[in-house]
This record gives structure tokens, sequence and C-alpha cells, in this order.
């Protein structure tokens, strides 16, 4: 625009410096056998002024006194062509004509409006919080679109929020050929000896400006209602470093109780039977964590995880009752310590020293009982090696629970081979626990497997399991009971 103006104002100034030259000359130019000029009415030149190239300052009528090759009045102009301009395929030049002071005032009052219009923000609300630089109220507006499809959620990632919702679903058949105690996990309810069951979890969150992450999940099982394992905020501090995590999350503790579901991630069809009676289970807690990774190359790393949480209670109908331990699924979801100062504290860390190698150990204390302040204390190492399409993995618990007569020492413990072809996946296991003050519960379990993959390169995806377990007394050696589990996963 400025060097169009500019180029404007050089043409008037030429103008203006050959009038003199165009006064004193009695011979005016004689025709060449060029097209003829039109003389442009002034009301036609003041609606359609021309347009001057920038290519070329020659002014429109040559005077005589030009000195060149081409002498005298007849020759100031260039030479005609010998085609006419619609052979040459150029169009005529039209002439230059000046702007009348009035059209130069209209002129400047266009240039700036436009110069203002482009100074103002496009929505004016300075009291209203600004989201990537666009106000709040704007962005609302404009997704507030509830007759289409998509609405506010279409407008999330243009100005930096990713959201995601994706779910898991598992169905059951467990059946058991001799009665078990209900102390142990998995175990249908006598005198049934057999049992359905299904569950149905959904994961949502969303991520802001890649330093904010909100995440939580609902779930439903066929004879409970609907609750929820974790509602978490994370907020990066410094890279994968540090991040801060406050809410009620997974406990990082050995290498099933993981994010996001357990029972899900577990390779095997039945988790193993020290997750639930040395360990607590599927456990999440309230409070606070810092956790972290670095990588140094390719799957080659460590993490870590330091939480303070509210911690394992023993529920007891009388509070005037003699402790005497009892089994540590229930004394999850806590919420009697919001107003007790004795918190746990655990720590958790992971070595993958090598591309499908990890290495990790747990640790976890805190007061677990509303009088007396007994302790329980909980040590965990597991690890996992993947070579090509075998798998080793492992995991060894210990739990050291007081109580008033006596602090039990609770063992357990498992190891599995799994070979992973296209479409199946064969396993074998063994595990087994020990648990001090319970000698009727210790059990030794070998177990097989098969894993069926029908869409093993697909998402979603699903796989169908079925294992067998028989197990045994590990204090007189008496068989205990064939375990068996039917069991269909899907993943979205």
């Amino acid at each position: 625009m400025r060097a169009s103006l500019l180029w404007f104002c050089i043409c008037i100034c030429t103008l203006v410096a050959e009038r003199p030259a165009l006064a004193q000359s009695t011979n005016p130019p004689k025709p060449g056998p060029g097209p003829a000029t039109t003389p442009v009415p002034p009301a036609q030149a003041a609606a359609a002024p021309a347009i001057v190239s920038t290519g070329s300052a020659a002014s429109p009528v040559p005077s005589g006194a030009d000195k060149g090759t081409n002498k005298g009045p007849d020759k100031g102009a260039a030479a005609p062509s010998s085609q006419p301009a619609e052979a040459t395929g150029e169009p005529p030049t039209p002439p230059v004509v000046p702007l009348t002071p009035e059209q130069e005032q209209e002129l400047e009052r266009d240039r700036q409006q436009r110069l203002n219009s482009a100074a103002e923000p496009a929505f004016k609300e300075p009291t209203l919080p600004e989201l990537a630089g666009l106000p709040l109220a704007r962005l609302i507006d404009r997704g507030n679109v509830f007759s289409g499809l998509g609405s506010f959620k279409r407008l999330l990632p243009k100005y930096g929020f990713a959201a995601y919702l994706h779910g898991i679903a598992i169905s059951q058949f467990t059946l058991m050929s001799n009665a078990e105690p209900e102390e142990l996990p998995e175990t249908p309810p006598a005198p049934t000896l057999h049992g359905f069951a299904g569950e149905l979890s959904l994961f949502f969150g969303a991520e802001l400006f890649d330093r904010v992450f909100v995440e939580g999940q609902f779930f439903f099982e066929t004879d409970e209602e609907i609750s929820s394992d974790f509602a978490q905020i994370d907020l990066r501090i410094y890279r994968d470093y540090i991040i801060a995590r406050a809410g009620r999350f997974y406990v990082p503790m050995g290498g099933i109780n993981v994010y996001p579901e357990p029972q899900y991630l577990y390779p095997w069809v039945v988790p193993a039977m020290f997750h639930g009676t040395v360990l607590p289970g599927e456990w999440s807690e309230l409070g606070v964590q810092f956790h972290g990774s670095h990588r140094w190359a390719e799957g080659r790393g460590f993490s870590y995880a330091l939480y303070v949480v509210n911690g394992l209670e023993q529920k007891v109908s009388d509070p005037t009752a003699s402790i005497t331990g009892g089994r540590l699924d229930e004394m999850r979801n806590n919420y009697l310590d919001n107003i007790d100062g004795q918190k746990a504290i655990g720590l958790q860390f992971q070595l993958e020293p090598h591309p499908g190698w990890i290495f990790g150990v747990s640790g976890y204390e805190g007061v677990y009982t509303i009088r007396d302040k007994h302790r329980i204390y909980i040590v965990d190492g597991h690890f996992g090696v993947r070579v090509g399409k075998f798998s080793v993995r492992g995991e060894f618990a210990a739990t050291l629970q007081e109580t008033e007569g006596e602090t039990l020492l609770k063992l357990g413990g498992y190891g599995l081979l799994s070979y992973r072809f296209k479409y199946l996946e064969p396993q074998i296991m063994i595990d087994g626990i020990r648990l001090g003050g319970s000698p009727d519960l210790d059990r030794i379990a070998p177990s097989v497997g098969l894993v069926v993959y029908p869409f093993p390169t697909k998402v979603p995806t699903a796989s169908v399991r079925i294992g067998y377990s028989p197990r045994w007394k590990l204090d007189s050696g008496a068989f205990a009971t064939h375990y068996g589990r039917l069991e269909v996963r899907v993943a979205f």
C-alpha cells in the first residue's frame, strides 16, 4: 500500500513538471499508425483512475527537447509497433489522471479507517479471562451450538485442551470344585461354587497446555453400586522429572497395582493369590504424590514415586475389641484419618536397564488402627523380562502387621512364563501365600492358561482368557480345590 501511494505521488510530480513543456510546444505530435487514443472524460477518470506499472518511469507525453536516438517532435514518442495491439496481446496503457483534492481526502479517510480496524481487537471485553489469547466468553459462545455436531468439545484441541474418554469391560465365569474360605481373593460365595461377574470401567481426562492433567474413573460391578477408584490432578513442575499429583490415586506398590486398571493389565486370568492377602489388592488412597521419570535411551531409564496418604485402617464394629490383625483388602477406602495426623508414607523405584527389562522395589509404612497406633509395613520387589515373544514376570511381597499379641508376617508371590504368538499366548504360573496367624489359608497353586486375541493389531482390542489352577494347603499338603475361570476383556 505504501509503495503504491509513493509511486502515485511520483507520477503526479512528473505530470506537473511536463506541463510547461507542453505549453511551449506549438506543433502537437502527429498520430502514428498505432491505435488511436480516445480522450477519457473527467467523470470516468475520477471513477476509475489508471494503474501505472512500477516497472516503467516514462512520461505519458514526451517532450520535443528529449535527446536520444529518436529526434524531432514527431519522434518523441516510442516507435509504434507494426502490429495492432490485439495481435501483440498487450493492452494500451491508460492515461494517468491526477486525483482531485476531494478524492485525496476520501482516500486518506479510507486508509485511516482500515488502520484503526486492524489495530482494534475483534472482541472487546477486558474484564473476562482469556484462554490461549481468546476471551472465554467468545470461546463458550462459539461452542454453544447444541443443535450441531460436537458442540464445545470440538473447540478444545484448537485452544490447548486435549480430552479423552475410554473404557474397559470384563465379563467372567468362575468355577470351583470345593468350597474355600471367603478370606481368599476371587472366591465365589459358598455353597454355589460358581459365579458370574462383570465390570465396566470408564476413564476420562483432559490435558491443559501440556502442564496440567486431570483424570478420573467410574466403574460399575454387577454386585455393587457405581464407584470410583481414582480422581486425580497432575501438575508438571519440571519436565518429566518432577510431577505433583493430588487426589485419590492408585498406590504405587509392586507391578500389579498400577494405573489404570490392575485387573485388566495383569496378564494372567486370575490375579495371584497374594494380591488381596499379602497386599491389599486394587488399592487406591487419598493423598499427595510426587513422581517422575528419566530416559537416557529408547527403553532405558528409571522412574520414582513418593507419596503421603491417609493409609490403611482396620475396620471393626467394636472399637474396644482386641486388635488381632485382619484382612488387608478390608482396610482400604479409609476416610477416618482426615482429622488424624498419623499419615502413611511410601515410595517406589523402577529401573529399566535394557529394552524389555524392568526391576522395581516398593515400600509402605503407616498406622492402621484407630487406637494404640499399631503399624503395618509392606515391602515388595517385582521384575519383568521380555525377549522377543518370550516373557518372564514375577513378584514377591512381605507384610509385617503389628497386633496386641504379636507381629504377623505375611508372605506371597508368583512367577509367570508366557510366549506370544500372533493370536495365542499360552501361559504357566505358580503362586503361593503364607499368612501369619492363619495357617488354614496358606496355599500354593500351579496354573496353566491360554489367551486368545481375535484382533491382535486392532484398537479397540479384545481377548478371551481361560485358566485352571489346582490348589494345595501348605500346612498339611492336602488338596484344597480345583479352580477355573473363563473371562472376556474388551478395551476401547
